[in-house]
């Protein structure tokens, strides 16, 4: 049986599907980001309490920009803008605009083998560092074994705006120390004490093991999307439907979590124009993010 629940006036919205014990918890508040997945009685996500939404943004949608930009500062079309900083050890801006940003829920569509729920959040109020209105769609697609999630940009401006999109969950795993994460990466991301983009350097990484061993806080750039966490209770591999991906893996406190982001470009990308797109007006851009779990 599969039931949609709205709870907290409308705020949250969690899905079961007791046909195989899953479920999921989506915040409208918290930039519309799944915090919470478990599908076959198995735990997917990390639980991050006691760490606030504000400072570990368990799987928030990043945009206009990933990581951060060097003291917030870009120049586009020969103009300065100034992002707030919302990183002050560092004085950077992090992980855009939209992660703390109020969505509405749209629709769901209940299939035989899935369900769909659309949830969508309209700029209409131009930001001074991001003078621009866009609509951002969220589609999380829940199957038996998989979950999807698509994010949507529509430039509703009149002028082109720069951008790169990501998106940051934190993946539980019982003992990481016994834990691999598998990828294919032709460049490693070299950051400066800020933790800015200084170069790329080539690299054959393949395979990450022991990940408990080490913080990581490291980026690489793909050959292919496919990565694969292998844990000692579950399995899953990760997917984009893009031509050209970047992974940022990052280890809290925490020590039963790890961040497995996909992502279009690297820190400090409105400077160094690392996987920095232009999206023009009346056009839309999509990445789809398909997780597919082995219980």
């Amino acid at each position: 049986m599969i039931t949609l629940k709205h709870l907290e006036d409308n705020k949250i919205i969690e899905f079961k599907n007791t046909l195989n014990n899953s479920v999921a918890i989506i915040n409208l508040e918290l930039g519309g980001s799944l915090q919470k997945l478990q599908i076959n009685g198995e735990q997917i996500l990390a639980d991050m309490h006691p760490v606030p939404y504000e400072t570990c943004y368990h799987s928030a949608v990043l945009f206009p920009f990933v990581n951060r930009i060097d003291n917030g500062k870009y120049i586009f079309n020969k103009k300065e803008f100034q992002f707030k900083i919302n990183e002050p050890a560092n004085q950077n801006a992090l992980h855009g605009l939209v992660f703390n940003k109020e969505f509405i829920f749209e629709n769901q569509n209940t299939s035989v083998n899935s369900t769909a729920i659309t949830l969508s959040y309209t700029e209409k109020d131009k930001n001074p560092a991001f003078p621009y209105v866009y609509k951002i769609t969220l589609i999380y697609t829940f199957s038996n074994t998989s979950v999807a999630l698509e994010i949507k940009v529509d430039n509703i401006d009149s002028k082109s705006f720069p951008f790169t999109l990501g998106w940051h969950p934190y993946f539980y795993s019982k003992n990481l120390s016994k834990s691999t994460l598998k990828f294919n990466a032709d460049k490693k991301v070299n950051h400066n004490n800020k933790m800015i983009t200084k170069n790329l350097e080539a690299t054959n990484i393949n395979e990450l093991k022991d990940l408990d061993s080490g913080n990581y806080d490291d980026c690489f750039s793909l050959r292919s999307s496919k990565v694969i966490f292998e844990t000692p209770t579950y399995s899953f591999t990760l997917n984009s439907n893009l031509k050209e991906n970047y992974l940022q893996i990052y280890t809290p406190e925490n020590k039963n979590a790890i961040a497995i982001e996909p992502i279009t470009g690297i820190s400090d990308s409105f400077n160094n124009k690392v996987g920095l797109q232009l999206l023009k007006p009346n056009k839309s851009f999509s990445s789809i993010y398909t997780l597919s779990v082995d219980i």
